[in-house]
């Protein structure tokens, strides 16, 4: 939708549809991809437009198992090519706008945010009766779901704690938040690219005081 929006300064690829997931794969339908192959091929991407002329690349992600994978791809990119690769999740870019809207504390997955954005994007797919509300096993610094205000980073096999896959409480969606929280995230994004479109790429400076091997590669 952002690139629908700005076509003249966002270049949109088709979206990877998997991801890391083995810790779903309890849930029947689940597709996991393992990470050093997720990795490789993301990073095929990323190579591949940088070598076609591309000096400016964003990922966006929209699973959060993934997010430790796509920084690592947007790193990697930037120190293989001569692009610059940033990666961000479209979540934080509508968090004000959900917190305007939110009647409930705990956001994960299937939640208040996830089943209203569905709603507002392709209502027709969502069965609303079979809406439930359901939290993890949560301590004082550690989460089974890895929540970002527990400083201990853990993600159990989601059988171990849940029956419905719903982490938050997916009664609470609906349709009129979810289109607060879509255009609060395609406003953000667009801003973001034209940030990113501006960001100074500078030569390299060398500190070496002797000679390198310059031969070397990782």
């Amino acid at each position: 939708e952002a690139g629908r929006r700005a076509p003249d300064k966002i270049l949109v690829l088709p979206p990877i549809a998997y991801g890391l997931n083995l810790h779903h794969i309890d849930f029947p339908g689940t597709i996991h991809i393992e990470p050093d192959v997720f990795i490789a091929f993301c990073l095929n991407i990323t190579k591949s437009v940088a070598y076609h002329g591309f000096k400016k690349i964003l990922l966006v992600n929209g699973h959060g198992s993934n997010t430790p994978l796509i920084d690592l791809i947007a790193r990697k990119t930037v120190l293989e090519t001569g692009a610059v690769c940033g990666a961000l999740g479209y979540f934080p870019l509508a968090m004000d706008a959900f917190n305007a809207v939110r009647e409930t504390e705990v956001m994960a997955h299937a939640d208040e945010f996830e089943t209203s954005l569905y709603l507002h994007l392709a209502p027709e797919r969502v069965q609303m009766d079979k809406a439930v509300a359901d939290d993890d096993v949560r301590g004082k610094y550690v989460s089974s779901d890895s929540i970002y205000s527990n400083p201990v980073r853990f993600n159990d096999y989601w059988g171990r704690w849940t029956k419905t896959g719903v982490h938050g409480d997916a009664t609470a969606g609906t349709a009129a938040k979810g289109k607060a929280i879509f255009e609060a995230a395609v406003t953000g994004l667009i801003e973001v690219a034209a940030e990113w479109q501006g960001w100074p790429i500078a030569e390299r400076s060398d500190q070496h005081t002797g000679p390198v091997q310059s031969q070397i590669r990782w």
